[in-house]
C-alpha cells in the first residue's frame, strides 16, 4: 500500500524562487549575526595557546549554532588575526603548542570536508575548493619516463622523444 500524496493548497504552496529567497534570508540573517559577534572579539595572542583553545570552541559553537562551516579564514578572524598570519605562525613555529593545536583542528576541518564528500553530504564543488584554498590539497599527475639507452640519438632526437612522451600537463617547480 503505497502513502497518500499530502494535500497542499495552492495558497500554501512557495513557488522555487519564494524558496530561494526564504534560504537566503535565513543564510544573511546567520552570516550577519555571526560576523557581529565575530568583530566584537579582541585579537588574542597567538602564542598563547590556552587563549587559541577557547577561541576555536568559541568559534565551533558560532559555527554550530548558526549552521555554518567552519573554515580556515573564519578561524583566523574569530581568533583576531588575518589567515596569512596562522599560515605564516605555522610554518615559523611548527613545534610550539599553539601550532600543534592549529594544525590539528585544520586537519579536523580537511576530514569534515573529506568526509562530506565522501558521504555525498556536502556540496562537491564547494568542499573541493576549500580543501584546495585552504588545507594545500591539489591535483597532480604522475608523469613516468623512461630512458633507453642509445648512443645513436643526438640531443635534438632525445628532446623530442621525451616531448612526445609528455601529456599536456601543467608542470610546477615546488
Amino acid at each position: 500500500m503505497g502513502r497518500k500524496p499530502i494535500k497542499i493548497s495552492e495558497s500554501e504552496k512557495l513557488t522555487a524562487k519564494e524558496l530561494q529567497i526564504e534560504a537566503l534570508d535565513n543564510y544573511n540573517q546567520y552570516s550577519v549575526s555571526t560576523l557581529r559577534q565575530m568583530l566584537k572579539l579582541t585579537p588574542v595572542r597567538i602564542d598563547d595557546t590556552d587563549a587559541i583553545i577557547n577561541r576555536a570552541e568559541r568559534y565551533f559553537n558560532l559555527c554550530e549554532k548558526n549552521q555554518r562551516v567552519p573554515t580556515a579564514k573564519g578561524l583566523a578572524a574569530n581568533i583576531g588575526i588575518h589567515s596569512s598570519t596562522m599560515k605564516a605562525w605555522l610554518e615559523n613555529h611548527p613545534d610550539h603548542d599553539t601550532s600543534i593545536f592549529l594544525a590539528k583542528v585544520l586537519d579536523i576541518m580537511a576530514d569534515n570536508l573529506e568526509q562530506g564528500l565522501l558521504s555525498g553530504n556536502t556540496n562537491t564543488v564547494g568542499s573541493i575548493f576549500l580543501l584546495k584554498s585552504q588545507h594545500g590539497y591539489r591535483e597532480a599527475q604522475e608523469v613516468v619516463m623512461r630512458h633507453e639507452k642509445s648512443e645513436k640519438k643526438t640531443l635534438s632526437q632525445l628532446e623530442a622523444e621525451i616531448e612526445s612522451e609528455i601529456i599536456d600537463a601543467d608542470f610546477k617547480e615546488i
